[in-house]
């Protein structure tokens, strides 16, 4: 099989973080990781409800997703060239075929990436002749809205020109790392496997390994214990912290940033950052004030949030609302913008909207809109 990497816009890292204290935690991260199952020895209660984020169940291998059982055994055809896919699945997870261009060639399909609150994607690893490592994000995508497969976003216009394209897109080394690295918590390039496999973002990803603060928690020295984990951010460096998966203002282009279309809008750290919200209150708003990141989204209701914006929007020296001075903050200025096929993110860009905001929800810029 022949493989040539190509390009995608989306599962990209920040490369060049402010975040200095954690980064200067995880540059050992090879050692030091103690497993969040450490973590909830002590931290039970937020463990639990960590489990039920989105972050906790954002990758699984195949053998293990729920979403990829439901391809056991099924057929799904697709407009020419692609032709009819045939799946399977053993104890080591799911596996495709096309029968009219390999008739004895099941092409494995390891690792399901996304929470399913939204999609679940199906991703696998293999090694090109050079010996570097490529993804393949699978053509095939589980959308929550309807319950069904489907072409993945983004994909609708590719054209395979080599065998594994018509399983799906060919991504690059560097950013199959950076897709993995952005669902799960450590995880090891061992050739095209995965080692040391800690799979969704759980406790260190934010606050740094933590073997050594397990260690010296255990020997009851507080102390040590405490210098041995991140424990807070500045609003900055918090979206630093979110932006490395979330992306932050530093990873779009100048122009696609002034012009802000609607593939931009589920950067949630792109939109806050063009805020006054954030940009007049000196920390004063940040991603953690509106999300608890040990609960699910859905923990905080739409009053709780709009409770959020009226801690200074109905303070006296605060600029009030004209319209709906104590209702409906987010419906007017946060409001939920569908990217593609029932998906749907708040626009972060909390602003009084104007006419030439249509404009920026045009659908023509979809194609970009790659959901996880």
């Amino acid at each position: 099989m022949v493989l040539l990497a190509g390009s995608i816009a989306a599962c990209r890292r920040a490369e060049d973080s402010a975040l200095k204290p954690i980064e200067t935690v995880v540059a050992e991260r090879s050692v030091e990781y103690a497993g969040h199952a450490s973590c909830a020895e002590c931290h039970a209660d937020i463990a639990a409800t960590h489990r039920q984020t989105g972050h906790a169940r954002t990758f699984a291998l195949t053998k293990d997703s729920d979403i990829a059982a439901r391809l056991c055994g099924s057929t799904l055809t697709l407009p020419a060239p692609y032709g009819r896919y045939e799946y399977t699945c053993d104890a080591e997870g799911a596996m495709v075929a096309i029968p009219a261009r390999s008739a004895e060639r099941a092409f494995p399909l390891e690792y399901a990436l996304g929470s399913g609150d939204h999609a679940v994607t199906f991703f696998s690893l293999m090694p090109k002749p050079s010996g570097e490592t490529v993804g393949i994000e699978h053509r095939i995508t589980w959308y929550r809205s309807d319950e069904a497969f489907d072409v993945t976003p983004g994909q609708d216009d590719l054209t395979p020109s080599l065998d594994a394209e018509f399983f799906g897109r060919v991504i690059p080394p560097n950013q199959a790392k950076e897709c993995i690295d952005c669902h799960t918590t450590t995880a090891v390039f061992d050739g095209h496997r995965l080692t040391s496999l800690d799979p969704g973002v759980h406790c260190e990803e934010c606050h740094g390994p933590g073997a050594q603060h397990v260690s010296a928690a255990k020997a009851g020295d507080t102390k040590a214990s405490l210098s041995h984990i991140v424990r807070a951010h500045s609003a900055i460096d918090e979206m630093e912290l979110c932006g490395r998966c979330h992306r932050t203002a530093k990873d779009i282009t100048p122009e696609r940033l002034a012009k802000y279309p609607r593939s931009v809008i589920r950067f949630q750290p792109v939109g806050l950052s063009k805020s006054r919200c954030f940009l007049e209150t000196e920390g004063g708003l940040r991603c953690t004030h509106c999300h608890d990141p040990h609960s699910p989204v859905t923990s905080r209701t739409l009053a709780v949030q709009e409770a959020t914006c009226m801690e200074c929007h109905s303070r006296a020296d605060q600029t009030h609302c004209s319209v709906s001075p104590a209702a409906d903050c987010i419906k007017c200025h946060m409001p939920a913008i569908e990217l593609v096929r029932g998906i749907s993110f708040h626009d972060h860009w909390i602003r009084v909207r104007k006419a030439e905001d249509a404009g920026r929800t045009a659908p023509e810029d979809a194609g970009h809109a790659t959901v996880k």
